[in-house]
């Protein structure tokens, strides 16, 4: 896995500047955009591009280095979450930060109880394996991270999209190996065992999460993909929708970057005219008309249901 991590850190850092504008364009893009951007100091702290011995050193040789890499890999697992429990509608209550950020400083404290931190380890808890404090930080680190996969699963509950079904595999994953691996330290700790006897729960751990953010990865992109392509379709159906009612002098709705709510209130106009009997679509309207309140219903499930006149 150490030979993975510089060519996934370059992919994501070309990810994080591909990605930029399209992050300070659509509030929907930014919580993806984060995740990939978190995940790339996560990296670094692991020794992608320089070692973790001089990184360790620069912040005085106390495996702080450890630190930088769980409060980031939180950052960035909860960021994920965020996306992919998103609706495709700009984002209005943000990212939330503040609740990872609480998590971070609670396993932060037993960190500094821990005692004689170095020197500077790649697998700082199992080389520390002995100590409670150290338990207790690496468990309420995992806890952390499968509550977000836990937490992203439930958002995902009445989510099938592709898109949705790769965050699953990949959350799934992930929340196995990390159980798996905070029942290895346990276990390591309460029996005091060595590792060679329970070798197989820490390959687990990298059998099961590794694999995990991969997929996880994976799904970012097929979710980017998948959201470039709705717009598209969006604003294509809003331009037809604008040509039913210009083509009748009739003045469409402004919109916003909100797609979602402009086409609903497009297909609300367009109903209420209907209602008025100032607007009469002939067939090949009446299909489209019907074909886009179908689609705008099935695509944003959070707009209300858009009912279609019976005469």
């Amino acid at each position: 896995m150490d030979q993975l991590y510089l060519p996934i850190t370059l992919i994501l850092i070309a990810a994080v500047l591909i990605r930029l504008p399209s992050a300070l364009r659509h509030r929907e893009a930014r919580a993806a955009w984060f995740a990939t951007l978190f995940a790339v100091p996560a990296l670094l702290s692991r020794g992608a591009l320089v070692p973790i011995e001089t990184l360790d050193g620069w912040m005085g040789g106390q495996n702080l280095i450890f630190l930088v890499q769980c409060w980031f890999a939180t950052l960035a697992f909860w960021a994920l979450g965020e996306a992919a429990g998103a609706d495709g509608t700009a984002e209005r209550r943000g990212l939330r930060l503040h609740i990872p950020l609480l998590w971070c400083i609670v396993y932060t404290i037993p960190f500094f109880f821990i005692a004689d931190r170095s020197p500077t380890q790649l697998f700082f808890i199992d080389a520390h394996v002995a100590d409670p404090a150290a338990i207790l930080c690496g468990s309420l680190y995992i806890i952390g991270i499968v509550a977000t996969c836990v937490l992203l699963l439930w958002r995902l509950r009445h989510r099938h999209a592709p898109a949705h079904w790769v965050f699953r595999i990949g959350a799934v994953l992930v929340a196995a190996g990390s159980l798996l691996w905070m029942l290895a330290i346990i276990i390591h700790h309460a029996y005091d065992l060595d590792r060679e006897s329970i070798l197989w729960m820490y390959l687990g751990f990298d059998v099961l999460f590794y694999p995990g953010v991969v997929v996880l990865a994976l799904a970012l992109m097929v979710f980017a993909g998948q959201r470039y392509i709705r717009r598209i379709t969006a604003r294509r159906r809003i331009t037809q929708l604008q040509r039913v009612l210009i083509s009748r002098s009739l003045a469409p709705v402004d919109g916003d970057d909100d797609l979602s709510f402009w086409i609903y209130s497009l297909l609300v106009q367009i109903q209420d005219l209907r209602t008025l009997g100032t607007l009469v679509p002939n067939p090949d309207e009446q299909k489209l008309i019907e074909t886009t309140v179908a689609w705008t219903e099935r695509t944003f499930p959070q707009v209300k249901t858009i009912s279609e006149p019976t005469s």
